[in-house]
């Protein structure tokens, strides 16, 4: 019975051996300045693209149409028996 349990017990002691080295590295990755790099690259990405440039305009016509809320209080209801 012994020589059964003998690599079960291995393979515990070896883990419990790796357990504590990989829950010490709380550490991240990535640098605390990872989101101010990400901004930098952003700006600088509209700028190549030329996407700094473009002005935002707001819609009109049938794009205002198209995106006004659908009014649905005279709708029927969906609970009637047909």
């Amino acid at each position: 019975m012994a020589r059964c349990l003998l690599p079960l017990a291995a393979v515990f002691f070896s883990c419990l051996t790796v357990l504590p080295a990989s829950a010490a590295e709380k550490s991240s990755p990535l640098p605390d300045t990872s989101s101010e790099r990400r901004v930098e690259v952003d700006t600088q990405r509209e700028r190549i693209t030329g996407a700094d440039t473009l002005t935002n305009t707001t819609p009109s016509g049938e794009q205002t149409i198209l995106e006004a809320p659908v009014d649905t209080t005279d709708a029927p209801s969906a609970d009637k028996d047909n």
